[in-house]
């Protein structure tokens, strides 16, 4: 079962046909959707690495698609395929649905081929990120919860020492009044010795 989803969506049957042939022999799972629509359906009930959209569809643009597919699907890497230079479209593609990449048709296989798996890569990377923080945040909670319990222990360890100190305090202050006493009983019995 290949490791990563690639959703493609173009209004056009004969380019999704096209991309998913490019990727046959990758490892990756190639879903396709003809429109903004089915793409976000898609993009709901699928764990999808990377979306890539055309910018001209009808009914829905790709800049609006990827906005929307950032919603439902926000770690998802987003990616604009186009056949026209459209600098406005890429801008807001770019802005909006904080595009990856924009690859404009035709395409060098060679070079989409590269461009989707850096775009698996940077999802790699950043899930690995998400699950170090995820780690960093757990640990750190362990170890807040074990400085508190030392915290305690530190704290108990230090009223029973200032207990046993008073103890000892006591003790002593009374073995020297008991000293006093012996002495002064053994001076008594000198001098009654010496009349």
């Amino acid at each position: 079962m290949p490791a990563h989803k690639v959703l493609f969506v173009d209004d056009e049957e004969n380019i999704l046909r096209s991309l998913k042939r490019i990727f046959r022999k990758d490892d990756i799972e190639i879903l396709t959707a003809l429109g903004g629509a089915e793409g976000l359906e898609l993009a709901k009930k699928r764990d999808i690495a990377v979306i890539v959209s055309d910018q001209r569809m009808p009914r829905m643009s790709g800049t609006e698609f990827l906005h929307q597919a950032k919603q439902v699907s926000p770690e998802s890497i987003r990616m604009v395929l186009t056949g026209y230079a459209d600098v406005n479209a890429a801008m807001a593609a770019i802005n909006d649905g904080e595009v990856f990449h924009y690859i404009t048709k035709p395409w060098k296989e060679e070079d989409l081929k590269r461009i989707i798996w850096d775009a698996i890569q940077k999802y790699d990377l950043l899930q690995e990120n998400k699950r170090l923080r995820n780690l960093i945040v757990k640990q750190n909670s362990i170890l807040k919860r074990l400085t508190e319990d030392l915290e305690g222990e530190v704290l108990r360890k230090n009223h029973e020492l200032l207990e046993k100190n008073e103890s000892l305090e006591k003790l002593n202050n009374e073995l020297n009044d008991s000293f006093f006493e012996t002495i002064k009983a053994f001076s008594s019995l000198l001098e009654m010795r010496d009349f």
